[in-house]
């Protein structure tokens, strides 16, 4: 059966890992758009992990030579998965970066739970106007995690999100309820996950501010 599923995830590379996380990638105007979409689920490691190496068939798929975007649209899952997942990214990214080309993370939709330490992992963040993020207290099984929850907001933090911001959430980061936020709101509030009203853009804006900072 897996390697059904192997050579499936090989021969129509959208369609990912026991219906989980789906990767799609093309080339818009010079600028590459990476879709990241599903659940992250708890098997997504297998392939991260393995001979079934979800690292090499991402490089094969994903160019160094061009300026790009990881668009993120989940619900979220896994939290230990999604570090995973980011890990494998931001390696990615790294390599892009290095070969001269930006990176942007961004959100159409929604990023929500396990998909939101996917987005922050990257420096250079961006989303519509009408996208949301959801947040909530790190759990197990359904119940808060005390030490889950202090090493998520600690990652936040790393990654740019305003410690203040955060204890003024307090309320949100102790509910396993999903709280949503807007971009202008995160904005407007000094959250550090979007930074300025500049980072507010449609595809096409974004699109167009890449391609004009690279004919610069």
């Amino acid at each position: 059966m897996l390697r059904y599923l192997w050579a499936c995830l090989v021969c129509l590379f959208s369609i990912h890992a026991l219906a989980a996380l789906n990767f799609s990638v093309q080339t818009v105007d010079g600028v590459q758009w990476v879709k990241v979409d599903g659940t992250i689920d708890e098997h997504e490691d297998f392939y991260i992990d393995s001979q079934h190496n979800l690292n090499s068939q991402l490089r094969g798929q994903i160019s160094v030579n061009y300026p790009t975007v990881f668009e993120f649209q989940s619900p979220g899952g896994y939290g230990n998965t999604a570090d995973n997942v980011a890990e494998l990214l931001t390696r990615i990214a790294h390599d892009i970066e290095f070969n001269g080309n930006e990176v942007w993370s961004y959100v159409a939709t929604h990023c929500e739970s396990a998909c939101v330490p996917l987005f922050v992992s990257f420096r250079k963040r961006a989303m519509d106007s009408t996208a949301k993020i959801g947040l909530h207290a790190a759990s197990v099984n359904g119940v808060m995690s005390e030490w889950g929850t202090y090493l998520y907001l600690f990652f936040l933090e790393s990654k740019g999100v305003s410690k203040d911001w955060v204890q003024s959430k307090n309320n949100v980061f102790r509910s396993t309820m999903i709280t949503y936020f807007y971009a202008s709101q995160l904005v407007a509030e000094n959250s550090g996950i979007v930074e300025a009203m500049d980072s507010i853009l449609s595809r096409n804006q974004l699109i167009d501010q890449i391609k004009a900072k690279a004919n610069q």
